[in-house]
């Protein structure tokens, strides 16, 4: 449906953002962080 394509969209750009940092659980909240920025510019609300 559109409405997981463009939550996918988004996931693939939070990954890109955080892609260099360490794993672990500053990377799980960077992460986080940056999914909730993507969602947002694509009008879906968690």
């Amino acid at each position: 449906t559109e409405r997981y394509e463009r939550f996918a969209a988004a996931a693939e750009r939070a990954h890109k953002d955080i892609e260099s940092m360490p794993t672990g659980m500053p990377r799980l909240e960077a992460w986080l962080s940056a999914m909730g920025r993507e969602l947002a510019k694509e009008g879906i609300e968690v």
